[in-house]
């Protein structure tokens, strides 16, 4: 498990699993990695501020199941989101998973001080 500054300079990223084929986050890294999206929504005030880092893992790691569970948890890791290129999916997806966030929040399911 990596943590990731926000604010990574992107040309030091790379992904290194090999079980999928990369060239769409090798296009835009914001497929695999939304940080620039994210900023734009922060600084569009969708939600509040964003974490100083981000948590990666590459598949196939053995127990991590417990750390991860207890970092979703705690700072609702987001997932792969859109296509290359494409800003305004990209940004709709964030919403929408920002909006389940705050759904479940508002309902007692999500708790952010975890």
């Amino acid at each position: 498990m990596r943590a990731i500054p926000i604010d990574v300079d992107h040309s030091k990223l790379r992904i290194d699993h090999v079980a999928y084929d990369h060239r769409f986050a090798e296009e835009d890294i914001n497929v695999n990695l939304p940080l620039d999206r994210l900023a734009e929504l922060e600084k569009a005030g969708e939600f509040g501020s964003l974490a100083r880092n981000t948590y990666v893992t590459m598949g196939l790691q053995p127990n991590t199941e417990p750390l991860l569970g207890q970092l979703i948890r705690k700072l609702n890791i987001g997932a792969t989101v859109g296509r290359p290129g494409d800003i305004e999916g990209q940004l709709d997806t964030l919403r929408r998973m920002i909006a389940l966030i705050d759904d479940a929040e508002a309902h007692g399911s999500v708790a952010r001080d975890v």
